[in-house]
């Protein structure tokens, strides 16, 4: 999880849904992404954020 918070980006992968969330538009260059973390343990946690390609802001991570 340490590689999630320091570089978000490494890894992830944009994924082809447009935002219509009204807090994340994607007219406003926000987009959803996604990271696949694999712990020492070998298990593989997913991780789906917003990114805004603008202003490189990320928001609203949710890990599963």
């Amino acid at each position: 999880m340490h590689q999630l918070q320091s570089n978000p980006m490494k890894g992830a992968k944009e994924l082809p849904i447009k935002m219509t969330d009204k807090r994340w538009p994607s007219e406003d260059g926000w987009v959803k992404m996604q990271n696949v973390v694999t712990l020492e343990d070998g298990t593989k946690v997913n991780v789906h954020f917003v990114y805004n390609k603008i202003t490189g802001q990320f928001d609203d991570f949710k890990f599963k």
